[in-house]
């Protein structure tokens, strides 16, 4: 069995150890030691970083009550001695310790059981299982930090079997045996293996960053102490840059983005009005060069640049042509050698199937697609093959109408 100096004292980054056991496996050592400082994750929280006579520990592991510590390099002696990151130790006790006062603040105004907990590097969430109201979320925040204020102690207790029976517990422990209860004051009583510091001030801060619906419930998205002050640095140089740009006061920033978006808002109103009405124009304008077979009038036409019409507006223009009557349109819009087709017909043409057409084009060109009799759409094929395509799609057309 290691013993793990963790719960003895979490605050420890410095250890000496005996090596007791080296298990080698794909060119990594497993160590067992005799005590370790390494918390080996659990629970939702991650395992800690540092390194074993200045080698990085690349994994720590438990198999029942052994804990390893890999390595990719064989230690030069049997005593060894551990550093544990200190920062990254800290910012997990942080967010560990929030994340018990966000439950149980949770739990006790508002009937909410946190039925999920995730903590990463870069991520930190709950899910509960009830839906909650922003002024629910905005109250449980501002309760947990009144309690990261109040100072409370935080102790680790191991409670006999009648103490464990009359403690006010949060959630039922996931063991049996050794059972450790964490405490915060008389606020809350949870079962866990976690690492915490033992006060709620050295918590800082919570900040419930965003929150989702997420199954039956919510996941709520926060940060504590280190990691919310990162992410407050980050959010301020974005709105001081965001000032800079807009060259408004900070609290001016929402009337002036409002305004913004409601001028691009009517800017593109007026450009898409301004282009439908340049499309109208290019449809008069094909229609009078169309060639005319049997009463048909018949249009191809290639597009290579996105600038001059979009695939949005090759729809359109299709659309304005073919609410003519004896109007067959084939088109293709070539953007960095791939293809993109719109085929249409106008409705009295009954002897033209344009999904049968485009497959014959896409034979030729490659990709996929499909439509209607009416309208087809494909392409994702080659658009150096979209000449010829059109030449034995011509032929066909005129072979149907004829």
């Amino acid at each position: 069995m290691t013993k793990k100096l963790y719960y003895q004292n979490p605050y420890l980054t410095e250890f000496q150890a005996k090596i007791l056991d080296i298990k080698e496996k794909d060119n990594f050592f497993h160590l067992l030691l005799d005590q370790t400082a390494f918390y080996p994750g659990g629970g939702g929280q991650p395992a800690d970083k540092g390194t074993i006579n200045d080698i990085e520990v690349k994994e720590i592991y438990t198999e029942k009550d052994k804990i390893f510590h890999v390595i990719t390099k064989m230690p030069d002696t049997n005593l060894i001695k551990g550093v544990i990151n200190k920062k990254f130790r800290l910012e997990m006790m942080q967010q560990h310790l929030g994340q018990h006062l966000l439950s149980a603040v949770l739990y006790k105004n508002f009937s909410a059981r946190t039925v999920g907990f995730h903590l990463s590097e870069n991520n930190l969430t709950i899910d509960i299982d009830k839906v909650l109201n922003p002024a629910q979320i905005e109250k449980t925040e501002k309760i947990a930090n009144d309690i990261i204020y109040s100072n409370l102690d935080v102790k680790k207790i191991y409670p006999g079997e009648e103490e464990l029976k009359n403690m006010p517990l949060r959630k039922k422990p996931s063991v049996s045996d050794n059972i450790r209860i964490i405490a915060v004051g008389n606020y809350d009583f949870s079962p866990c293996g976690g690492t915490h510091p033992e006060t709620t001030a050295e918590v800082g801060i919570i900040k419930i960053n965003e929150f989702e619906n997420y199954k039956n419930g919510l996941r709520i998205h926060f940060s504590c102490g280190i990691r919310a002050l990162k992410n407050y640095a980050k959010k301020e140089k974005i709105l001081q840059k965001t000032v800079e740009i807009l060259s408004v006061p900070e609290e001016q920033i929402t009337k002036r983005v409002n305004k913004l978006l409601t001028e691009n808002k009517n800017l593109q109103k007026e450009k898409k009005f301004i282009k439908n009405r340049l499309l109208k124009f290019l449809a008069e304008k094909l229609l009078s060069e169309s060639e005319d077979y049997a009463g048909i009038k018949f249009i191809s036409k290639i597009f290579s640049d996105q600038k001059i019409i979009t695939q949005n507006e090759l729809s359109y223009l299709a659309s304005e042509l073919t609410k003519n009557k004896d109007v067959v349109f084939i088109s293709s819009l070539n953007i960095n050698g791939i293809c993109r087709f719109i085929f249409s017909r106008s409705k009295n043409i009954n002897s033209l199937n344009m999904q049968q057409i485009l497959n014959q084009a896409l034979e030729i060109t490659g990709g996929g697609g499909g439509g209607s009799s009416l309208t087809a759409q494909g392409g994702g094929g080659d658009a150096s093959k979209v000449k010829t395509a059109f030449a034995e799609v011509k032929n066909s057309i005129l072979e149907k109408i004829s």
